[in-house]
């Protein structure tokens, strides 16, 4: 045990904090122990905290006023300043408890082995809205993911930080990366279970949570290895999540009320009373989520799904974005709610869900993008986990592993791909998923029946020659479609007598323009049709010679190409989606390079030329497509995964 008094250094950092700066100056400088060293660092204030400094000057073992980087590195300057054998920051708007507090530390120190012991620690009081205190207790030495204590209650050998210094590249976390240095080092702590320090509420970190919180994940991922790291990283990252997502709750809540804003989503017409009342409820009701606003082979899948699961007594709610085409589809089916769905943050679309599913007592919502996820999981959240999730990966995209995504997977049930293409690719990142989530079910494709008597004969419409082959696309007019190719591949057939007709809507008008501009110039314009938008594509596939799906990327299935295998008709294909599980190259259908015209040309020209040969590839499609991808079967999988 060490009878001399250690002398201590106690440093104030200040920045135009003029209204707060005196009662923390006083503080120290009201302090019982006598070998107290007293420092104060200004960053150049320009409100009287100059003033107030000269003030308290002869108190002072030294102070300066001069610009600086930001707070660490005026903490760093204190700490070159400093002679005391332990030094403490307390800075412009935290206070020591009562004029011992230093004292009460010098004492732990000297009943204390002194020698080695590195980091002295205390408690802080936090001041409530009543003007009382409470106390915060601080943790016993961890390594967590935040501070376990504040370094206004905390007294550091001067020796020790005169080594490490405070890393300047963080803005409101170098101080918890020195102290996990410290750890990691295994320096001595000792916890002094008594209050030390007041903690001004209205600090740089604490209003600026958020931004304090980033910038702790920065230092654990510099720091902190293995398992640690990441757990340390999702519970921030579920720490800011929450706080985004619950800031604002209150004031939408009383921006919109439940009742008004259920009655604002409402906006497609309601199920007929009578047929409702009649209806066998064999399963559950059921809110399927569309993923775009425009119509598509995504969008086809949800009304198919829909469709069957009404016809089997299942209550189908829909909801979308707003979309006139959606609407104008789904209004004969049932009702129709619209959000923004603009991903996590939009918390009007969650709390709107959470009203939707209420309301109509839904029990499973299938979706089928990531992002609406998020959307369902604070209706999950809210129902106390009361609300199946199920989500449906169109696309081939590699998983994403950050800490949001692993929080989001643990609230689906399950997560069905459309190809084992897109599976793999999915878990090729290893995302943080139990395989008993993972399914995969191929697409499948329901013909479409007329809803008129009137069949549209595009050949009688668009006056097409009789000895023309029709040849098709269907599909959003954009880039990756590859209508571009097909069009290119059409001006350098060897066969004159074609039709190409262009089934589909284009959400990019200067790109429209220029698929347009480009038939122009190839001189093609007397054998290509575009059609916009077309209703029913199984009347229009029953009419043409040879389907064409030329993706420049990949397919996570291809619906379009299996429409052309149900309906008999010979499909070309790229190769590089999941085309390859169900097409068969030269057997039930023709698989080329993307991006190639002349090879989409040279087996345009082939399929031309041997009418035999044409045949029987969409025979053989048909044949696969009937035994391995018919609708029931898709059905069966999908319901029993809704079970």
């Amino acid at each position: 045990m060490i009878e001399t008094h250690p002398q201590i250094t106690v440093v104030t950092v200040t920045f135009n904090a003029a209204a707060v700066l005196e009662k923390t100056m006083l503080s120290v400088i009201n302090q019982t122990y006598a070998p107290v060293e007293y420092i104060v660092i200004d960053g150049c204030s320009t409100d009287g905290s100059v003033e107030i400094i000269k003030k308290y000057e002869d108190r002072l073992s030294y102070w300066i006023s001069e610009p600086d980087r930001g707070m660490y590195d005026a903490m760093n300057k204190g700490i070159d300043k400093a002679s005391g054998e332990w030094i403490c920051f307390l800075n412009s708007g935290d206070t020591f408890v009562d004029n011992q507090s230093v004292e009460k530390i010098a004492s732990e120190l000297q009943s204390s082995d002194i020698q080695s012991l590195d980091i002295i620690y205390g408690n802080i009081l936090i001041e409530n809205a009543d003007g009382s205190y409470r106390e915060k207790i601080a943790k016993e030495p961890c390594n967590i993911h935040r501070m376990y204590f504040c370094h206004q209650a905390a007294f550091t050998k001067t020796s020790l930080l005169k080594i490490y210094n405070f890393d300047e590249t963080y803005k409101l976390s170098a101080d918890l990366k020195f102290f996990k240095q410290c750890y990691y080092a295994r320096k001595h702590f000792l916890h002094a279970s008594f209050p030390v320090s007041v903690y001004d509420m209205n600090g740089l970190s604490n209003i600026n949570r958020q931004a304090g919180l980033l910038d702790n994940i920065k230092v654990i991922k510099a720091i902190d290895k293995g398992w640690s790291k990441y757990r340390f990283i999702f519970k921030l990252q579920c720490v800011i999540w929450w706080q985004k997502l619950t800031g604002n709750v209150r004031s939408i809540l009383m921006i919109l009320p439940p009742e008004t804003m259920r009655k604002s989503f409402e906006v497609g017409t309601k199920i007929n009373a009578d047929a409702k009342q009649n209806r066998i409820h064999t399963h559950k009701k059921i809110l399927q989520i569309f993923a775009s606003r425009f119509w598509g082979g995504g969008e086809q899948y949800v009304y198919d799904l829909s469709q069957r699961l009404i016809q089997e007594g299942n209550e189908v709610i829909f909801l979308s974005k707003k979309s006139d085409i959606i609407e104008k589809r789904i209004a004969p089916c049932g009702k129709l709610y619209t959000l923004s769905l603009k991903g996590m943050l939009d918390l009007r679309s969650a709390i709107g869900l959470y009203h939707i599913v209420k309301k109509n007592n839904i029990e499973l919502v299938h979706i089928h993008q990531f992002k609406d996820t998020y959307v369902a999981m604070f209706a999950k959240l809210i129902l106390k986990g009361k609300l199946k999730i199920i989500l449906t990966r169109h696309l081939i995209k590699k998983a994403k592993t950050n800490y949001f995504y692993t929080l989001m997977y643990r609230s689906i049930d399950k997560i069905i791909f459309v190809s084992e293409l897109a599976k793999n690719t999915f878990l090729s990142t290893r995302p943080s998923i139990r395989k008993e989530k993972i399914a995969v079910v191929h697409n499948s494709f329901l013909p479409k029946k007329s809803e008129n008597s009137e069949v549209c004969n595009y050949r009688d419409k668009f006056n097409i020659p009789k000895n023309d082959i029709v040849i098709s696309f269907m599909g959003n007019l954009n880039k990756q479609k590859g209508l571009a190719v097909l069009l290119q591949a059409l001006a350098d057939t060897r066969n004159k007598n074609i039709t190409l007709l262009a089934a589909g809507i284009a959400s990019d008008a200067e790109y429209e323009r220029y698929l347009k501009q480009l038939v122009l110039s190839l001189h093609i314009e007397k054998k290509v049709i575009f059609l916009g938008f077309v209703d029913n594509t199984t009347e229009l596939v029953q009419q043409i010679d040879i389907g064409t799906v030329p993706s420049v990327l990949q397919e996570a299935f291809g619906l379009v190409a299996l429409e052309y295998m149900q309906a008999g008709k010979p499909v070309i294909s790229t190769n590089n989606g999941a085309q390859k599980e169900f097409i068969q190259h030269n057997t039930t259908g023709i698989l080329i390079p993307p991006n190639d015209s002349y090879a989409l040309a040279k087996e345009i020209d082939r399929l031309i030329d041997n009418k035999q040969e044409r045949e029987q590839i969409g025979r053989n499609g048909q044949q696969y497509f009937d035994a391995n991808l018919n609708y029931d079967r898709f059905f069966k999988n999908i319901t029993h995964i809704y079970e």
